[in-house]
């Protein structure tokens, strides 16, 4: 728990500010544009459990980091917006499809599903190609926060998928 106590005394007002408000901010525009251009509530539910899912991932890594001698300042801020956008850029490309392709006569959610299953391979796959050539010049705190938010983000993209199928049903 020495790790918490010392964010929590490392931060600045500002910084808690910042952070929840852009959590905050992110999680309930991402909510509104996603009914607004889907008129679907099962949506907002797997998005709100896709950012859940990375946040307590990213808690369990710096409680994780406490037994590795690593000193955690600042920079941590970087791994929670990074998987708050990497996500949004997930679920942007799933809203843009269905809103695109909504209104054909083909169009069904089982397709959908596989399409944000084709888009989720690829963003995974990108972001460990950027993470391993980006970790050849990072070492120390920054090469484990990076690492953090591969695993955080990869999991909970992969999670939408899962949860995507899941919960809508054609």
């Amino acid at each position: 728990m020495n790790i918490f106590i010392d964010i929590y005394k490392n931060w600045t007002l500002y910084e808690w500010i910042f952070l929840g408000s852009s959590v905050i901010l992110v999680l309930l525009s991402i909510n509104l544009a996603t009914y607004y251009f889907t008129k679907k509530w099962k949506l907002n539910l797997t998005i709100t459990l896709t950012y859940i899912a990375p946040a307590l991932i990213y808690i369990l890594s710096i409680f994780g980091l406490q037994f590795v001698p690593v000193t955690i300042s600042h920079i941590s801020l970087i791994p929670v917006l990074l998987i708050i956008v990497l996500i949004s850029i997930n679920w942007i490309t799933l809203i843009s499809y269905y809103f695109k392709h909504k209104d054909r006569k083909s169009f069904s959610l089982l397709e959908l599903i596989k399409e944000h299953k084709r888009d989720s391979i690829r963003n995974i796959v990108f972001l460990t190609i950027t993470i391993l050539s980006v970790s050849i010049f990072l070492r120390g705190e920054l090469l484990i926060l990076f690492i953090i938010t591969y695993l955080s983000s990869s999991i909970s993209i992969y999670l939408s998928t899962f949860l995507l199928k899941k919960f809508i049903n054609d």
